[in-house]
């Protein structure tokens, strides 16, 4: 008996070796804190940066004191969070050194403020290609507030933000994109294209409504359906090609977007997951994009968040 979503699953040819290289489009963002939290992204920043040949920012945020310290306490306030600052700055490169070692590709500095306005700002002013955000490791106690430091990222990243979990240390070889074909999820496929090592799989997926149209006596729609999806997928290996260095994958899933796509990633071995968001979180909610936030939450590996803007 046919299996639709097997028959969908399909490989694109693999490029020539002339096809160009993926790489960084400009410099690497990094948004670290001095914890063990911020190793993952830390080597991930320092491959892409040697591969690249561009420069890897490391920016630490130091939030100021609500408290006014010095209205009891014979302080200066700028003196103080100057201090602050550098603290911050020296503690972070000595993380960076212990990390990945001397390496010339590196720039560090500390600011005070709000680190998602701080790090939109910086992303604009450097050309920033990413943004690199620690991530705690999957039921990991630092998890929760490391997936909200993502999200608060996203509400003003120009950029994509790349939330990485401590144990990574080299390029991802299997890449897992969700695609629903708008541009925002064609953008997600790109960004995760340019972090992927030599030689990588991108497998792009797509999640169908679990309604089974055949069933309904809608044969044809069901029909119509699996080839526009395969339609789709043909223009966009034909927009990629030459990007890939290595294979891709087009898989055609069945039930809710998020579960379905985790379950993928967790059955394949993907060690990156890439998806876009789409607009404002609505009324009640706080961060937007209710399937790339699911994502974030139950994925084990990076997970690349591409913004609607």
């Amino acid at each position: 008996m046919r299996d639709p979503i097997r028959d969908a699953a399909r490989e694109a040819a693999t490029p020539t070796p002339s096809a160009e290289r993926a790489s960084m489009r400009g410099p690497v963002l990094v948004y670290a804190e001095d914890s063990a939290l911020s190793t993952g992204a830390l080597h991930l920043a320092e491959l892409l940066a040697r591969r690249g040949g561009v420069n890897a920012h490391v920016l630490g945020v130091v939030r100021p004191v609500e408290f006014p310290v010095w209205a009891f306490v014979d302080v200066d306030a700028s003196v103080m969070e100057s201090g602050r600052r550098d603290a911050l700055g020296d503690a972070l490169r000595r993380r960076v050194h212990a990390t990945v070692g001397l390496s010339g590709y590196f720039t560090v500095e500390a600011a005070t403020g709000n680190p998602a306005q701080l790090l939109a700002e910086e992303a604009r002013r450097r050309g920033s290609a990413c943004i690199l955000a620690g991530l705690g490791a999957h039921g990991g106690a630092e998890r929760p507030a490391s997936e909200d430091a993502v999200l608060q990222l996203l509400e003003t990243s120009p950029v994509p933000v790349v939330a990485v979990p401590p144990g990574v240390a080299h390029l991802p070889t299997r890449v897992l994109v969700a695609m629903d074909f708008s541009a925002v999820s064609r953008r997600a496929a790109a960004a995760a294209i340019d972090l992927v090592d030599a030689g990588a799989t991108v497998t792009l997926a797509h999640v169908a409504p679990e309604t089974d149209l055949q069933a309904l006596g809608a044969e044809g729609l069901a029909a119509i359906y699996e080839q526009g999806v395969a339609g789709l997928f043909q223009q966009l290996e034909a927009s990629l090609e030459g990007r890939v260095g290595g294979r891709v994958e087009t898989v055609l899933l069945r039930g809710e977007a998020a579960p379905a796509i985790l379950t993928l990633a967790a059955r394949g071995a993907f060690d990156l997951l890439a998806c876009g968001t789409h607009g404002e979180a609505p009324a009640g909610r706080r961060f937007p994009g209710s399937v790339s936030t699911a994502l974030l939450r139950g994925a084990r590996c990076p997970v690349l968040i591409v913004p609607a803007r």
